[in-house]
């Protein structure tokens, strides 16, 4: 039957070219995809004996000049630490009054090269101004207040004092302005990363999520030195 072995052929035929539709639709959409993702240049930062490759977009508003800063300092977008890129870069410049800015710094030192987590929260908690109270502990942190509110000792303002000790050692800590004391109060997060002295800002309505968004950046430092290890050795551009 002749007439049924052309059709078949004729339908074997279509079933090759959609699959190669298929097929080729797939691999622009993934490189789209790639490009969506990447979608911007690599900026290679070497620090503290690491290396990142980090996208443009995290840099704002200008990257590095240099391979070898003196610290890491991106920005990013909570709640999954996005880039700053296209419009969101408004909410560092034009911010909504009443809106909660999704605007976090991250700040990573040499730690070799800067005073260490304990000599800053003794800075902190003891050498300026009024003493501290301790609090019951608040989102699994100790929780330390200003004994005395106001304007103290050279014109520094108390801000309160959360405590991470991890294992029984201190494994980082927050301070955070007081309520009512600046019309938005924030936080800066200090903990370690590798060889990295981490200080992360963000607003004090996020401290309740303190452990995500460190583990968070951990994941994205990571993120960006696997992505240097992918790529291997790269010219700046």
């Amino acid at each position: 039957m002749p007439g049924d072995i052309d059709m078949m052929k004729h339908w074997m035929r279509g079933l090759w070219l959609v699959a190669a539709l298929i097929s080729s639709f797939g691999i622009a959409a993934a490189a789209a995809s790639a490009q969506g993702l990447s979608g911007q240049r690599l900026i290679t930062v070497h620090i503290a004996g690491d290396e990142f490759r980090i996208p443009r977009g995290y840099f704002y508003p200008f990257p590095p000049r240099e391979e070898n800063p003196g610290a890491l300092l991106i920005h990013a977008f909570l709640p999954a630490l996005s880039a700053v890129w296209g419009h969101e870069k408004e909410e560092f410049d034009v911010f909504p009054e009443g809106r909660l800015s999704r605007a976090v710094i991250i700040l990573g030192m040499d730690a070799n090269h800067t005073t260490t987590l304990e000599f800053r929260l003794h800075v902190h908690k003891d050498d300026i101004g009024a003493p501290y109270d301790q609090q019951p502990s608040r989102y699994g942190l100790e929780v330390h207040t200003p004994a005395q509110l106001g304007i103290i000792n050279k014109g520094r303002e108390r801000d309160e004092i959360y405590v991470d000790r991890g294992e029984g050692a201190l494994a980082g800590f927050i301070t955070c302005n007081l309520d009512g004391r600046v019309p938005a109060p924030g936080c800066t997060h200090n903990f370690l990363y590798r060889n990295l002295l981490m200080q992360i800002t963000y607003r004090k309505p996020y401290l309740p999520q303190w452990r995500s968004i460190e583990q968070k950046v951990k994941d994205l430092l990571d993120s960006f030195m696997r992505q240097a290890s992918l790529i291997g050795p790269q010219r700046r551009v």
